[in-house]
């Protein structure tokens, strides 16, 4: 059991962020293969959006990788002292809510342009449920950190 009760929702953002992220860097490996529905037009993917592809489902990868290392580290706000004045207060917690709500933006991105109907992505495929569970676990994730911080966003309110 971990202190945080965002960590395990943040293990499997990350699960679902590498399944999708090694997903695409494999078709990205076999591009010369594959062939994608853009609209009505077949034919292969151009570079913007390998870069899309890439970056974006990389940096989901990045971002859980960061909150699971900062959710063991910062699991109460840092605060640096001199004297008896208080210098610096570093609290994760709002870090932490500004990378989910990130990450619920660009996978509300992601299967709004590439899982519809006629998306690349649209089928059953490793990419598709990467995405898909990245972006529940996301949903859930937001909700843990509502639950666990109610009383900050009470005081806010």
């Amino acid at each position: 059991d971990h202190p945080r009760e965002t960590q395990h929702n943040w293990l499997w953002v990350f699960v679902f962020a590498l399944i999708a992220a090694l997903s695409i860097t494999e078709f990205h490996a076999n591009r010369a293969d594959l062939l994608f529905l853009f609209g009505e037009d077949v034919q292969t993917a151009p570079t913007s959006e390998w870069v899309k592809g890439l970056s974006s489902t990389w940096c989901a990868v990045g971002i859980s990788m960061i909150s699971l290392f900062c959710n063991h580290m910062f699991q109460e706000p840092v605060r640096l002292s001199v004297g008896r004045c208080t210098v610096l207060s570093f609290d994760w917690r709002w870090v932490e809510c500004l990378f989910i709500l990130i990450l619920l933006g660009l996978y509300t991105w992601i299967i709004i342009a590439y899982t519809g109907v006629n998306g690349v992505i649209s089928g059953p495929s490793n990419p598709y449920f990467g995405v898909w569970g990245s972006f529940f676990c996301s949903i859930f994730t937001f909700g843990s950190w509502l639950k666990e911080n109610k009383r900050y966003v009470q005081e806010l309110s």
